[in-house]
């Protein structure tokens, strides 16, 4: 009785395992690259700096703030 609930057992983990593997392997299949054509290109990088270019801010420090010692030794 044991070992039929084993062999069972057994013969389920394998299905599983070899059912998980079939399905998995479509997951990893590559497709070929397609070339872009230029109507559905990516702006280029100029373009985008001018649009972005207002929002971008400098940040500068006019005095240097002095820190105690390390707080771990007294």
């Amino acid at each position: 009785m044991k070992d039929l609930r084993s062999m069972n057992a057994l013969k389920v983990a394998l299905f599983v395992l070899l059912a998980g593997l079939l399905l998995s392997s479509s997951a990893f299949a590559q497709t070929k690259a397609r070339p872009v054509d230029a109507a559905g290109a990516l702006p280029s990088l100029a373009d985008l700096v001018e649009k972005v270019k207002p929002g971008v801010v400098n940040i500068s420090t006019t005095t240097t703030v002095r820190v105690p010692g390390n707080p771990f030794r007294h």
